[in-house]
């Protein structure tokens, strides 16, 4: 479902900043308009086209199979699942500050 994927999502990046952190923030985070973050968190609408890729860059493709479509070729990423839970958290994590760091230089991972 939409919104526990946005929510635990939301919490990770949470945990990652190390403290309480307002939605706003975390829609600044994804470059998207908070009113539409706080949307898909509430299950209240589903994402498309651009939106739809930028939540799969920077949360992960997993959110097309959420949504019951098909992951783009591009945009496909390893099965993580199979891995001790400290391994995988470590690599996810690393996963998230390198989209940051391109994000933060305005990089296109396309």
């Amino acid at each position: 479902k939409l919104s526990e994927f946005m929510n635990r999502h939301f919490r990770q990046w949470e945990d990652l900043q190390g403290r309480k952190q307002p939605i706003s923030a975390f829609a600044r985070w994804l470059d998207m308009n908070q009113v539409i973050v706080n949307r898909y968190m509430n299950g209240e609408s589903k994402p498309e086209g651009d939106n739809l890729r930028k939540l799969a860059l920077r949360l992960g493709s997993e959110i097309y199979s959420v949504l019951g479509r098909e992951v783009p070729p591009d945009l496909e990423s390893p099965d993580l699942s199979e891995l001790p839970d400290s391994l995988r958290e470590r690599l996810e994590s690393a996963i998230v500050e390198t989209r940051d760091a391109y994000h933060a230089r305005k990089i296109s991972l396309d």
